[in-house]
């Protein structure tokens, strides 16, 4: 999970420009050499208790037809490269991997683009185990730059997307900026079974599956599209409106509809001087009118994806920390601070000053968790009966487990010389945690801790950034 927080939209505004700028216009960076990802020995543990900035347009006739189905301007999709030679194969790894468990990881990798040019440094997408199909001069390039941003940066919204019957990945790269001379390093599919990757998009984009896993939907521009994944299909409109944000696409798991959010700024207005406002709407995914859900004056926006989702039942959508039903009821508070669906049940994950906390629809506490302190990060276990977490300290990086159905906290340790935590996962079998880590020398790796009270932590990966766990091979 990424950092867990609101932002206001000024500040949003100002940190997706400068990821554009950052992404879009980076120079050529220097020729520092990135050590080869390396299996560290076991350490003994210590045990302790891009947004679309909206317009200043008028927002459209809501309950209007949606357009029909046309092509997009997109290119013809085809391998592309950034850097023009191709990479040498990276070498295998010397690790084990873990069982059942695909571990997708960003490391820099040392490319000369020709003998009379400078090598540089760029993110490659690499995986343990390694996947047959994944062809150097694509991934070992495909997020860019080595010195153009921190690595767990590149994945607020493009973190890879595992499809609904854990068949395909989707992995988004780096959007072009034909303004800047920048060429993008596209969106692409892995076939699980197959090992198979082909490109589906030249540009990356945030995309989410529909629930039958066999096309994705996404926003650019001024445009909602649905793309079936079968080779040769072509993007079809569903929606378009000129304030449309590109953050909130998502599919009802009953597959009726797919949400869509626009965004209008204005000048302040009211005593709380709001000057953004959002429209959420709802696309019937079989064609049909864009129906309103709800409208929202703030002063604030978020800037990840999962800030948007459905409940597990598909009845309540919650949005930026409210919860609306299908009829555009409001039913949480607005003093939530972060809140995410428990996977199970309509109950939510309140993370706040008082600690992170399970609460009903209604904001009633059912119970609180790790006391009264902020998590960095957590996660549910693929079964959904524990809960990892990491309470934010100065103090290292230490795990604990929460038990769903007994109430009981466990200490799983402490990852020694750690300063932060940026991603936390379970294993497919919910035996281990992997975990992404910075250690205070600034030095990151991924680290693997056994889900039990004095149990191994080791580190995985040196030098490597977790991007996202998922079951493998395809159960």
């Amino acid at each position: 999970m990424e950092s867990h927080s609101v932002v206001s939209h000024r500040l949003i505004t100002c940190l997706m420009l400068v990821v554009l700028t950052v992404i879009g216009c980076a120079p050529s960076v220097t020729s520092d050499t990135i050590p080869e990802p390396t299996l560290t020995a076991t350490i003994p543990i210590t045990n302790s208790a891009t947004t679309n900035s909206p317009g200043i347009q008028a927002s459209p006739a809501i309950e209007s037809p949606i357009p029909a189905p046309t092509e997009p301007t997109h290119t013809t999709p085809t391998a592309i490269s950034t850097v023009g030679a191709s990479p040498p194969t990276p070498p295998p790894l010397n690790i084990t991997p873990i069982a059942n468990t695909l571990v997708l990881y960003t490391t820099g990798a040392l490319i000369q683009p020709s003998p009379d040019q400078p090598a540089a440094t760029y993110w490659a997408f690499r995986t343990l185990p390694t996947l047959p199909g994944l062809d150097p001069t694509v991934f070992e390039t495909l997020y860019g730059p080595y010195e153009a941003m921190e690595p767990g940066r590149f994945f607020f919204d493009l973190r890879p997307q595992l499809s609904p019957n854990g068949r395909y990945i989707v992995v988004a790269g780096l959007s072009s900026y034909p303004e800047y001379g920048v060429e993008g390093t596209g969106t692409w599919l892995i076939d699980l079974e197959t090992g198979a990757a082909r490109q589906l998009l030249p540009d990356g984009v945030i995309a989410t599956w529909n629930p039958a896993s066999d096309a994705i939907t996404y926003a650019t521009g001024d445009t909602l599209y649905s793309l079936d994944i079968v080779e040769g299909a072509t993007p079809m409109s569903l929606f378009q409106s000129v304030d449309l944000w590109n953050l909130y696409v998502k599919w009802s798991p009953d597959g009726r509809w797919i949400t869509a959010i626009t965004g209008v700024q204005h000048e302040p207005t009211g005593e709380e001087r709001t000057d953004l406002t959002f429209t959420y709407l709802l696309i019937p995914a079989d064609g049909g009118p864009a129906r309103k859900l709800a409208e929202r004056e703030t002063y604030g926006g978020g800037y990840t994806a999962e800030q948007a989702s459905w409940s597990p039942d598909g009845q309540l959508l919650l949005i930026l920390n409210r919860i609306y039903d299908l009829e555009g009821n409001s039913l949480l508070p607005d003093n939530m601070e972060w809140v995410e669906w428990l996977p199970d049940r309509s109950q939510l994950l309140t993370d706040s000053a008082e600690g992170l906390c399970i609460i009903t629809i209604a904001g009633e506490e059912i119970t609180c968790i790790n006391g009264s302190a902020y998590a960095d990060e957590w996660a549910f276990s693929r079964n959904g009966r524990r809960l990892a977490y990491t309470p934010r300290s100065d103090a290292g990086v230490s795990v604990f487990i929460y038990d769903m159905e007994s109430g009981e906290t466990q200490a799983v340790g402490t990852v020694p010389g750690a300063n932060h935590m940026n991603l936390l996962r379970w294993s497919a079998d919910d035996s281990r945690l992997i975990a992404s880590i910075v250690l205070d020398d600034g030095r990151f790796g991924i680290w693997s801790l056994e889900a039990q009270p004095s149990g191994a932590i080791e580190q995985l990966i040196e030098d490597a950034e977790l991007i996202e766990v998922v079951p493998y091979p395809v159960p």
